[in-house]
């Protein structure tokens, strides 16, 4: 994995993945950069991360794998929540008093939110 990640600067999900429209359906960026190169991703199998960046869609860093493949790959390299509290969002800011608002119980970051703020305004 020699090559930086490509992380994608258009729209994201609220865990980072970077999304594109595609014939009026929102799509997966990684999933749309790993079809153009390898083609069809087969039924049950998943794109994913070596590089654990959601918003990174440089071939090099994907990989095809079940969902337990990725279970598995988190827990390899302490990624896995299970059992333990998240203490950063998705894009690695920190969940901390002053970067963290809750809304329906569920917790947001600050930092992300204003961003995805200035993209919005940005387009208007």
């Amino acid at each position: 994995m020699s090559r930086p990640c490509l992380v994608w600067t258009g729209a994201t999900n609220d865990k980072g993945y970077g999304q594109r429209r595609v014939d009026g359906r929102v799509q997966y960026v990684h999933r749309l950069a790993w079809e153009e190169e390898h083609g069809p991703i087969p039924d049950g199998m998943k794109v994913l991360h070596h590089c654990d960046n959601p918003p990174c869609y440089e071939v090099t860093h994907l990989f095809l794998g079940t969902t337990a493949d990725n279970q598995a790959d988190m827990a390899a390299k302490g990624r896995s929540t299970k059992g333990r509290f998240k203490d950063h969002c998705p894009r690695d800011h920190p969940y901390d008093e002053t970067n963290t608002y809750v809304w329906k119980g569920r917790r947001y970051c600050r930092a992300c939110r204003r961003e995805a703020d200035r993209r919005w305004r940005e387009k208007r």
